[in-house]
């Protein structure tokens, strides 16, 4: 057994370097909890502030031991404004293996769940971690749920095995909706990983002015489990 140890602080202390806008400091101070479990180290708000959006929980997910390389990839997940069923996932790694080095993403919690079966579809002798029973997770809070998710994904990309499928790189690393990320599968599609800025500018889509076009966008996500309708090519 891993003994935890915690430390309590009262300021944000970021596993993850933000290049974005500074966070505006909340009216009441949040308590912070850092462990290390065997998924690596993490941060996470203990307490919540006035508003549930703040929640947020990181990881750092050391490289394997049998790896020749060293690696580390620090992993965030947020929830997306007060919603409690989209996720901004973000990933800053030095591990060769992703294409981009910073990235960020929003992913509803019904397409976790899409990740995990197609893992398990592509890699059927390989062990995939597992994720709490659909209609259970519901019920959790946020908190909760943000820690399940991040462990989910922690152990996924701690696998050599599992870090080798496409459909985990396509999850974390493009905006792609699981509809097309299945036609790239398939073999229907053959979408790129391109490096991009929209790391440094996603969470600026969820602050303050936003356009009505991409708030109708979040809200079909939602309303449809992550899945937007396919568009006839002319």
């Amino acid at each position: 057994m891993r003994i935890l140890n915690f430390v309590r602080t009262e300021s944000y202390v970021s596993l993850v370097e933000d290049d974005a806008a500074t966070i505006p400091e909340p009216q009441k101070i949040p308590s912070y909890v850092f462990g290390i479990d065997k998924e690596g180290e993490y941060l996470r708000v203990e307490k919540s502030v006035q508003e549930e959006e703040n929640f947020f929980v990181e990881r750092r997910i050391e490289s394997d031991r049998n790896e020749s390389s060293e690696s580390s990839t620090l992993l965030r997940i947020e929830s997306v404004g007060k919603s409690s069923t989209l996720f901004l996932i973000t990933l800053k790694t030095t591990h060769h293996a992703f294409t981009q080095k910073s990235s960020s993403t929003v992913r509803s919690l019904n397409s976790f769940y899409y990740l995990q079966k197609s893992l398990k579809d592509l890699d059927p002798y390989t062990p995939v971690p597992s994720l709490p029973l659909k209609p259970f997770i519901w019920l959790y809070s946020l908190q909760t749920k943000l820690s399940e998710l991040s462990t989910f994904l922690a152990k996924t990309i701690s696998s050599t095995d599992l870090l080798s499928n496409k459909a985990l790189h396509l999850f974390l690393q493009t905006d792609l909706c699981t509809d097309h990320i299945q036609q790239n599968l398939d073999g229907l599609r053959d979408d790129e990983i391109k490096t991009t800025n929209f790391s440094n500018n996603i969470r600026g889509l969820f602050k303050g002015r936003k356009r009505k076009s991409f708030i109708s966008h979040l809200k079909f996500i939602k309303e449809n489990g992550g899945k937007e309708p396919l568009k006839n090519s002319l």
